[in-house]
């Protein structure tokens, strides 16, 4: 038997990846089916994880990266006592890929959610108060950044969709999408098959 293993940061003409020409683990993954969902995302080569945009999803370039753990604390609210909690895991390659997956089906659907939404963070006031998950803490209904990303995370200091930001950082940890490692023809030395 021969295996063959691709080198994951070129494309398939093993030149640099471009829009039009994703790299190997874009193109392997998405067609070989190797993490659910990945099929309906296109790739782009812009400087981040992932994207839901104009009704679009997107894998970037920075899938393959190793993400350092990030503890958020909840504003103090009466009746509600702060709690901190790490949102963010050192996931990278295909993990980082499966859970940047999940992040951006639930930017999707809180995009596509309907209801009362007062602080308009893309999360309706019925599921901040009872989150419809259960690693999913209450958010307020009139704080759109409970757990204050925009002073904790660079990048987010004009953003107002924290806590649904926060939501979906939460799913990179608690409900990434299944990988079938069979399938994986990556140069990995934690797949099983190199």
């Amino acid at each position: 038997m021969i295996k063959v293993f691709f080198p994951p940061d070129v494309n398939v003409d093993g030149t640099v990846p471009t829009n039009d020409k994703p790299p190997c683990w874009f193109v392997f993954w998405k067609d070989g089916g190797v993490i659910e969902g990945m099929g309906n995302f296109n790739f782009t080569n812009k400087k981040l994880n992932g994207m839901y945009s104009s009704g679009q999803l997107y894998l970037g370039v920075t899938c393959l990266q190793k993400r350092s753990a990030t503890q958020l604390t909840r504003k103090s609210r009466s009746g509600y006592p702060a709690i901190t909690v790490t949102v963010t895991g050192s996931d990278e390659y295909i993990d980082a890929v499966a859970g940047t997956i999940s992040h951006e089906l639930y930017h999707k659907f809180t995009y596509t959610h309907t209801g009362v939404d007062s602080d308009g963070d893309m999360v309706t006031d019925t599921r901040e108060v009872t989150p419809e998950k259960s690693y999913f803490p209450i958010t307020f209904i009139n704080d759109y950044d409970s757990f204050d990303l925009s002073n904790n995370i660079p990048g987010y200091n004009k953003y107002t969709r924290g806590d649904q930001e926060f939501r979906c950082r939460l799913e990179n940890i608690h409900n990434k999408q299944t990988i079938d490692k069979s399938k994986d023809w990556a140069a990995d030395y934690r797949n099983p098959f190199w």
